[in-house]
């Protein structure tokens, strides 16, 4: 608690009457007599009613006295009186501060908040010489550039928020403490940069290739931003490595790619990967709020790319309001409600019936106001046509990886299927077809056997299929390519599900057989028999396994008509192209049509 005025002067008189013998002179200040005999009793000088020039006059003959540095720091740290400050900074410049950082840094403070940024800087230069520790030397860097910032010498202060910049080492709070200079000064790539650079493992070759990526980006003449719900983790799941596949065509087309993810913390080997595709990934911890994002990346973008209803959709509103002339494509991935609407048929939950209905609300009201809409077939873009949803709509399939070449059928064995199980219908699939369609197989060939590989299995399958009936829960495969180089055929059972499905286009590509319900073969253009096999019964499927397991020549037809199916539609140069021809000529149009309104 502060002491009131009456008991400020009542500590002077009583602290003055006992000071004669240790007064260096007669004309010694009761303020040193205060510090001597009490360092408790510094505040009520600093609270006490004195004006700026009896102030100064006591810091004066402080200057003469004994006193410590540390004692000096503690005098200044509750000033808050302007004048009082600027008779300190005017009679403290000339103590030593040789002798304390913490002073120098203090006396910045001041000179900061008088508007001596000048002092300031000199202050803290004095300091930055003579800091113990990188950590220190952050902050001081950061003071200088903010010393110049508001001085209005943005030169001076890029250069030493640049320093400050490099001092960072992946802390949150110091990268974040920067943030709001960076965008001010127009240079949030450089920031971005730096931010990125802290993802490097120098113990790693691909890390150091990275790194040099995220700096020395190919000459780019236009820009997007691409938000989705997490970095492309392309060894997980097919609509990553759709996205890889995006950015890695339009930067090699002119595009200064930036890519945003909600999610924070993202595994390190992910957004290295980006990197080195030469793309700006913006961190989530960095722009929690969709407003805020929107505003830092503005002047940067030409272009913005919303994938998938949630978590992409939820920025629009945000794009719309502080971009009002520039384009915004919305990437579906897949019609999320017609999905949950399959959902609801299969498993009768009421619940999934309101979700849909929600899903289609706001998925209908995307692709009507966004300036295109991505859909991966034919299939999606009539079905939306035959429910009155309509929109400049761009029909861009999936994206898969080919393998350098496709092993015979001679070594091969086992039956597999291929997903990530945080996707509801690739769950329901296995269920379906461990507890339907598989014991009726396994009868026929015990000798083969059903192996479930991606990640996130449900624990309880371990325990309720593992190990019986031949039936193996693989989880996470390093590398699919060598996985599927050994699997006769794959199966993808699904009954819920919406647009083209990634687990077909990649065993097609690899030159493995696949067998699919008709939910799965949905929008892909294959023919029965010839490209793949559709099974929507047991006999169906105990038939159809039979003969691709057993038939030789069968087998060779199907894995080649698969492959050439897959090359023709699934490969990057042809849909990566398509993609990048389709956003010039948006941003073109764009162009013409803010011409024409000026």
């Amino acid at each position: 608690m502060e002491p009131n005025q009456e008991q400020q002067d009542s500590s002077l008189k009583n602290l003055t009457k006992s000071s004669d013998s240790t007064v260096r002179s007669a004309s010694t200040n009761p303020a040193i007599e205060i510090i001597k005999h009490s360092m408790d009793s510094i505040q009520i000088l600093i609270n006490s009613d004195v004006d700026s020039q009896e102030f100064g006059n006591s810091i004066e003959q402080l200057k003469e006295s004994e006193i410590e540095q540390v004692q000096l720091l503690e005098l200044t740290d509750g000033l808050k009186d302007q004048g009082k400050i600027k008779s300190a900074i005017r009679i403290l410049r000339e103590v030593p501060v040789q002798q304390s950082v913490s002073v120098a840094v203090k006396l910045g403070e001041y000179c900061l908040l008088d508007g001596q940024p000048e002092l300031a800087v000199d202050l803290y230069e004095n300091a930055v010489q003579r800091s113990p520790s990188i950590e220190e030397t952050f902050w001081y860097q950061k003071n200088i550039g903010e010393s110049y910032f508001y001085s209005k010498q943005g030169e001076k202060a890029q250069e030493h928020f640049n320093q400050a910049l490099e001092l960072c080492d992946h802390d949150f709070e110091k990268f974040y403490s920067l943030l709001k200079y960076f965008v001010s000064t127009g240079s949030l790539g450089h920031f971005v940069d730096c931010v990125n650079l802290s993802y490097k493992d120098t113990s790693h070759a691909s890390s150091k290739r990275a790194n040099n990526s995220a700096i020395e980006l190919p000459v780019a003449t236009k820009s997007i931003l691409i938000v989705d719900s997490c970095v492309p983790r392309y060894d997980q799941d097919a609509g990553s490595v759709l996205m890889q596949g995006f950015l890695r065509s339009l930067v090699a087309n002119g595009y200064s790619v930036w890519f945003y993810s909600g999610q924070a913390d993202c595994e390190q080997k992910y957004v290295l990967r980006l990197l080195e595709i030469g793309v700006r990934y913006l961190d989530g911890c960095y722009f929690p709020d969709a407003d805020e994002l929107i505003r830092f990346v503005e002047p940067e973008i030409d272009v913005f790319m919303l994938t998938r209803v949630e978590p992409g959709g939820h920025y629009f509103e945000a794009v719309r309001r502080q971009c009002v002339e520039k384009p915004i494509i919305f990437n579906t991935v897949d019609l999320h409600y017609i999905r949950t609407e399959r959902h609801y048929e299969t498993e009768g939950h009421m619940n999934m019936l309101l979700e849909a209905k929600r899903l289609k609300r706001r998925e209908a009201y995307l692709i009507r106001n966004a300036d295109a809409t991505i859909v991966i077939s034919d299939a999606e873009q009539k079905l939306l046509d035959s429910q009155g949803i309509y929109g400049n709509i761009w029909q861009i399939p999936i994206i898969v990886d080919f393998p350098e070449q496709i092993e015979e059928f001679s070594g091969r064995s086992n039956i597999a299927f291929i997903g990530s199980y945080n996707h509801l219908p690739n769950i329901d699939a296995v269920d379906y077809f461990c507890q339907q369609v598989w014991p009726e197989i396994h009868h026929q060939f015990p000798e083969e056997k059903l192996i479930i590989v991606g990640p996130n299995a449900p624990s309880r399958w371990k325990e309720q299929y593992h190990g019986i009936n031949n039936v193996l829960v693989a989880g996470f495969v390093q590398s699919i390519e060598q996985f599927l180089s050994q699997i006769k055929c794959t199966v993808v059972p699904l009954r819920i599900g919406a647009g083209q499905k990634g687990k077909i286009a990649t065993s097609l590509a690899h030159g493995v057989p696949c067998l699919s319900t008709s939910v799965g073969v949905e929008g892909m253009s294959l023919t029965d028999g010839t490209d793949v096999l559709v099974c929507n019964t047991v006999q169906e499927w105990k038939s159809h396994i039979e003969k691709i397991l057993h038939d030789e020549e069968f087998w060779n037809g199907l894995s080649e008509n698969g492959h050439t199916h897959a090359y023709k539609n699934y490969s990057e140069i042809t849909v990566g192209g398509e993609l990048v021809d389709k956003t010039d000529n948006l941003l073109m149009n764009n162009s013409l049509l803010k011409n024409i309104a000026a």
